[in-house]
């Protein structure tokens, strides 16, 4: 890649060059202009105007020169979101003309997209994705209303607000010990200044609520209660909340009340002004300071009324901290203005009673529910737990993502914990076109197993039925669907449905209940062993027919080979072998016979695309199976460790 030109993120279209006159220009001068801070663009306001001076790279929203070219990816998402990763020259498309393929393709978009199978790029039938004319996919195949460029989703990162909240000393152990009964101690070394839009945005265009899982090019993977257990250290066993679909004003003012010590009028006031049992970040973040900063004025007194005093007021801060840090970064709120009450709930029997909770299974929960919104037409932005997201994306596609290794991470801190993220602004193409050339070896499938001495593999994480986070947050949970994750081969699941409907008490029972609910030794297969991509037969072709692996249309002459295209010619060749197919000289010599018949008809030069395309599809249909023997003698490629060793 080091003989590669210069890609500047603000010329890629669809993941490809466009070489405007503005980019010849640029690249006549040698010189590519390099951006700086300026002032915050159209609106587009972020809590990042407080990040840490580390991160505090270019703001995305701000004006660049923009002379004859659109630039890609949603006016706040694109400049940090592209980077060299380490590919190899396969994974970068070459060179495109002037023409912008984008604009032409949203030009040809149909005024009504279909909603009937079978899809282009899409599912054949939809007995499983039942919803997919309603998925952003669809539009973003056929490009309608130029989605690819004017799609805007948002994610609503937290972290910096917990990375700037000030804490109590180590020693103070009314603070400290507190944190740990709780069982969220170690959320305290989690938050990101900083998370790259682009490739949240890239993975809600792959989500599917039906299986709860991400659709990738060489198949399903999601965020599992393994993940989020290694990721964040959260407990996962215990109850999850059945609360309602929204706490009314007089409840919440009472949990305010009772928990965090906060008057009646106040309290009223707070919920009047939120609509409901809620209270703003602001006003959470004010009463924990102030709290704080009473608990250290009182600190050593020996008045009996202070010492009474200064007891209750670091209840409050322990509280107001608690609650505050998981709505931060677990339930964060997509509106970026307030946290639901519900949670101060959890404590009613003491910092203890909090680890009968499972709050893994509930940001689990809450993260699928936010998935689903944003992976539809129309919403802009996206909550929960977006530190979550964007670290289990690291640890399974290392080399994606520009990061920093963090200094001061230890061994037993979480695995989320790992990484420093920066606005950074490098070479290669964006993620939908990334992700749509993924190649098997890209992915670690397994990326905790140097973390099982801090974080066992329990039980619990082959749970396979409902989570929630209240009624308005009920999803499934299906390792059956993702055992490559889990280090077995990969198979076709069951049914979504074969999980059965339950009211919510049922669901909290069931997860309390989890030993009679898991995955279970004959169900989960072979195991994979090293070769952890595997997949049964049949599966690939499966996968092919009911889901989309490709989110972008593929490109004429540009377009490596997907990553299971191996094993698509693989079960092709055992359909040839196990009817007696011809060998291959037979399949060789048809197609060039085929070829010779072509060519000596004597409108061969007056054929239209559509014919040509069939005929070159033909040809590829007869020759590609052969090419199957000959991979099998070769091992597979290394991209990343072949760019290590040059």
């Amino acid at each position: 890649m080091a003989d590669q030109d210069p890609i500047d993120p603000s010329k890629m279209i669809g993941g490809r060059r466009a070489m405007t006159q503005s980019h010849r220009r640029e690249r006549q001068g040698g010189h590519i202009p390099k951006r700086g801070r300026g002032r915050r663009g159209d609106g587009s306001g972020s809590s990042q105007a407080t990040q840490p001076e580390e991160s505090q790279v270019v703001d995305p929203s701000q004006p660049v020169d923009q002379t004859g070219v659109e630039y890609l990816n949603y006016q706040d998402q694109v400049h940090h979101d592209v980077t060299d990763g380490g590919y190899d020259q396969d994974h970068i498309p070459q060179q495109q003309d002037a023409v912008d393929e984008d604009d032409i393709a949203a030009a040809a978009a149909p005024e009504v997209l279909p909603t009937d199978p079978p899809f282009p790029g899409g599912p054949e039938d939809l007995s499983l994705l039942h919803s997919y004319a309603d998925h952003v996919a669809l539009s973003l195949w056929y490009n309608s209303n130029n989605v690819r460029k004017t799609r805007v989703l948002k994610p609503i990162n937290h972290g910096a607000k917990i990375l700037t909240l000030g804490r109590p000393n180590a020693n103070e152990n009314w603070f400290w010990d507190a944190l740990q009964q709780s069982g969220l101690h170690d959320l305290v070394y989690l938050g990101y200044s900083t998370v790259p839009h682009a490739l949240l945005l890239t993975l809600c265009e792959r989500w599917h609520p039906e299986t709860s899982t991400f659709h990738m090019p060489m198949g399903e993977m999601t965020v599992t209660l393994d993940d989020v257990a290694c990721l964040t250290h959260l407990p996962i066993e215990g109850r999850m909340l059945a609360h309602g679909k929204k706490m009314p004003k007089h409840e919440g003012a009472e949990l305010l009340m009772t928990y965090l010590g906060v008057s009646q009028n106040e309290a009223q006031k707070i919920c009047n002004q939120e609509y409901g049992g809620c209270i703003s970040y602001p006003r959470l973040r004010e009463f924990y300071t102030s709290y704080l900063g009473r608990a250290n004025v009182l600190a050593g007194t020996e008045d009996a009324e202070e010492l009474e005093e200064l007891a209750r007021v670091r209840t409050y801060c322990v509280r107001c901290y608690l609650l505050y840090l998981v709505g931060c970064l677990l339930f964060g709120d997509r509106s970026n203005k307030r946290i639901e009450l519900i949670y101060l709930t959890t404590m009613a029997d003491g910092y203890a009673g909090m680890r009968n909770y499972s709050w893994g299974a509930m940001t689990l929960a809450y993260l699928y529910g936010e998935l689903a919104d944003a992976c539809r037409p129309g919403h802009r932005a996206l909550g929960g737990s977006v530190t979550l997201l964007t670290a289990w994306f690291l640890a399974h596609f290392p080399g994606f993502f520009s990061v920093d290794l963090n200094t001061d991470y230890l061994e037993n801190y979480p695995v989320a914990a790992r990484w420093k993220l920066q606005k950074v602004h490098g070479e290669g193409i964006t993620y939908r076109s990334l992700l749509d050339r993924i190649q098997l070896d890209d992915v670690c499938w397994r990326p905790y197993e140097e973390h099982r001495e801090i974080q066992d593999f329990e039980e619990v994480f082959w749970y396979s039925g409902w989570i929630m986070c209240g009624v308005r947050r009920v999803y499934r949970h299906l390792p059956e669907r993702v055992l490559r994750q889990y280090g077995y081969v990969q198979t076709i699941p069951r049914h979504p449905t074969d999980v059965r409907d339950l009211p919510p008490p049922s669901i909290v029972q069931m997860f309390v209940d989890f030993g009679t609910h898991t995955l279970k030794a004959d169900a989960r297969g072979e195991q994979a062993g090293e070769e952890t991509w595997r997949a049964a037969d049949g599966y690939v072709l499966w996968y092919a027919r009911v889901s989309h692996p490709q989110i972008l249309p593929p490109i004429p002459g540009d377009l490596p080979r997907p990553a299971n295209e191996d094993q698509i010619i693989a079960e092709q060749w055992q359909r040839y072998e196990a009817r007696g197919s011809p060998d291959t000289y037979d399949m060789v010599s048809g197609a060039v016979a085929y070829a010779d018949a072509q060519l000596g008809q004597e409108e061969v030069m007056s054929m239209t695309p559509q014919q040509l395309f069939e005929a070159m599809t033909h040809m590829r249909e007869q020759i590609a199976p052969i090419l199957t023997r000959r991979r099998a003698q070769r091992p597979r490629r290394r991209h990343h460790q072949q760019d290590q060793d040059q």
